[in-house]
């Protein structure tokens, strides 16, 4: 396996990177939008930013095509077919998801998916904050399940969480690391410790940040911090997936 330079490689990564972060950005309004942020902005606008930068991305992919015309014949044609279709089909699932989405919230410019949820089952963070290790999941599962809808429909914990198949890729393996990201959102939805104002952009970054510290150091032996409301979070989802990782709440004497 032929050797590179990290300096040269991150370098390079930092070039390409701005390719694919319009995509990124516009998809997580989506989240952004349940947590109750974009306050004036309707579900049909956050769709047509995400299908524009869709385009956008389809767009550079086919420029990257063309500079590999003479390398690779034909790659130019397969990526503008293949680029079309995908536009389509991203197209007609986010129209059947609007579609879905105002049948159901009557007032999407002012939404707040989170609130409307809790609202909805009556539980929230005064509830469950009570609830202490072990088992934190499975306490907060008893809580759920005699409630509507849950009590009318066949589905377990695991279920309820989000962990039984890839939600993006039922058919290839479901790995902790991914399921972490999982639990970590509901528990934030559902009102387990949750991160505080997340309808300001500033909060709803630094949880999405949250998230994926949580997920990767899943990989580690040890993972500190001073948040605990993070450490709540980190600690009944790594209990119920069984991961080894030390989680510590870090007390500063000077904070």
């Amino acid at each position: 396996m032929p050797h590179r330079d990290p300096f040269e490689a991150y370098v390079e990564y930092l070039e390409n990177e701005s390719e694919y972060n319009d995509v990124q950005l516009a998809m997580e309004q989506s989240l952004y939008k349940f947590s109750g942020g974009r306050i004036g902005d309707g579900i049909s606008e956050i769709h047509d930013e995400q299908k524009e930068a869709f385009t956008g991305l389809i767009n550079q992919l086919s420029i990257h095509a063309s500079e590999l015309s003479q390398e690779i014949p034909g790659i130019e044609g397969f990526i503008k077919e293949y680029g079309e279709a995908m536009k389509g089909k991203f197209k007609v699932t986010l129209d059947e998801t609007e579609r879905l989405m105002k049948e159901n919230i009557p007032d999407d410019k002012n939404w707040s998916g989170i609130k409307d949820f809790r609202n909805s089952v009556g539980i929230g963070p005064k509830e469950l904050n009570n609830i202490e290790p072990p088992d934190v999941l499975k306490k907060i599962w008893e809580k759920f399940k005699v409630l509507p809808p849950y009590n009318k429909i066949d589905i377990g914990i695991e279920e309820f969480f989000g962990v039984t198949t890839n939600p993006i890729y039922p058919d290839r393996p479901y790995f902790n690391h991914q399921k972490v990201t999982g639990i970590y959102n509901m528990l934030n939805t559902l009102g387990y410790y949750p991160d505080s104002k997340v309808h300001k952009e500033r909060r709803f970054v630094a949880s999405l940040s949250d998230t994926s510290h949580a997920s990767m150091a899943s990989f580690c032996n040890i993972l500190f911090s001073r948040d605990e409301y993070f450490v709540k979070k980190v600690q009944a989802a790594y209990e119920f997936l069984g991961i080894p990782t030390l989680v510590d709440h870090v007390v500063s004497r000077d904070a």
